[in-house]
This record gives structure tokens, C-alpha cells and sequence, in this order.
């Protein structure tokens, strides 16, 4: 088992969720942990530059993003995407351009930094 640092560096291109603009954030999971970046208003090209580390993952583990747009109520999704650890080099750092998938979502990328050790 080891470890991985996954940084949400930025997005760019998300989709319109509310009147011209969004207020995006990123909710990541690895196994049963989940981090939130904060919310960046008014923006579909946002910046967070936010760490989070999760534990006791393997070389199999997925990381999953979810972009969501801030809502009073009930937040829309600005896209999905997945990425597996599968192929990482442990204690080498990459970063990975992710296209966001999913209902209504026809733009949006994603950049992370991620360094997995054992």
C-alpha cells in the first residue's frame, strides 16, 4: 500500500451553469476518501493549485473528479473524470490533462498534478 498527492491545479472551457458563468469546484475520491477544493466564483477557467494526499492505495486505485457548479440548492455537474494510478512510477510526479465526460457536457479539461509513493 502507498500514498498519493494529487494537486487540482485547474480547469479550462467548462460549461455554462448558471446565467454566463459558473461557480466551479472539485470534489476528488480515491477509495473511500473524498477532498473538496473551495469554490472559485464566476469563472469557467478556474484555479485552485490545492493538494490533497489519500492513503493506502495501490497501483490499481482510481481517482475519480467531479466538477460541480455551486448552487444554492442543488449543484449542477460540469463533468467527470477518472484516472488510474495504473502505470505511474512511484515517486515520479506527472501531470495529466483530463477531458470531463458526461450528461450535458460538451467541453471542459482538467489539469492535476499527481505523485504516487510507496
Amino acid at each position: 500500500m502507498g500514498k498519493v498527492k494529487v494537486t487540482v491545479l485547474k480547469a479550462s472551457n467548462l460549461k455554462i451553469a448558471d446565467n454566463d458563468s459558473s461557480d466551479p469546484y472539485v470534489i476528488v475520491g480515491c477509495g473511500k476518501q473524498d477532498h473538496k477544493t473551495k469554490t472559485v466564483k464566476h469563472t469557467l477557467d478556474p484555479e485552485w493549485n490545492e493538494s490533497f494526499e489519500f492513503e493506502d492505495v495501490t497501483p490499481s486505485s482510481m481517482i475519480v473528479f467531479y466538477v460541480k457548479d455551486k448552487d444554492l440548492f442543488k449543484d449542477d455537474s460540469l463533468g467527470n473524470a477518472i484516472l488510474t494510478l495504473e502505470g505511474l512510477q512511484a515517486g515520479q510526479e506527472v501531470n495529466r490533462s483530463l477531458h470531463l465526460e458526461g450528461d450535458d457536457v460538451v467541453s471542459g479539461e482538467l489539469d492535476v498534478s499527481i505523485l504516487y509513493t510507496e
